[in-house]
């Protein structure tokens, strides 16, 4: 398909919009997103905003090379709280802030971050906990 066609493509497709917008007042259409938003994320999310959380695997540092750093607390087990919940593609995703998100001095020596950071995981990188740190035991949940 050629560059021409392509934005033809796209204009038609913005006009189709205006269009279903005009039939009504467009806060109704942003309600009705925004209500089928909360109601997936409501129902099938992993986690929600607060949740604790441990990480199921460690990351891949040669693929997040910013996170190498990290590299001494951002391993499978670390702990923390969900601070965003998203979705990428057909994946939920969660920002998380960790507990013991540390930085290492020239001399060895390790010191607490604040303010802390967000790191973002998709689905099936993390699992949800009780506040004593033990897995949920659920039907629907596997340890």
């Amino acid at each position: 398909m050629n560059a021409a066609k392509k934005v033809l493509d796209a204009v038609r497709k913005f006009d189709e919009g205006l269009r279903i917008l005009s039939s009504g007042p467009a806060d109704y259409y942003l309600n009705v997103l925004e209500d089928q938003q909360k109601m997936l994320f409501e129902r099938f999310a992993p986690v929600k905003i607060g949740d604790r959380v441990k990480l199921m695997k460690t990351p891949d540092f040669e693929k997040c090379y910013s996170w190498k750093i990290c590299k001494h607390w951002l391993k499978r087990g670390a702990i923390g709280t969900v601070r965003e919940v998203g979705t990428y593609g057909d994946k939920f995703t969660a920002d998380i802030i960790f507990d013991d998100e540390s930085w290492i001095d020239e001399k060895g020596k390790i010191h607490p971050n604040k303010p802390k950071h967000t790191y973002h995981f998709f689905e099936g990188d993390f699992k949800k906990i009780n506040p004593r740190g033990k897995p949920f035991i659920s039907p629907d949940m596997d340890l």
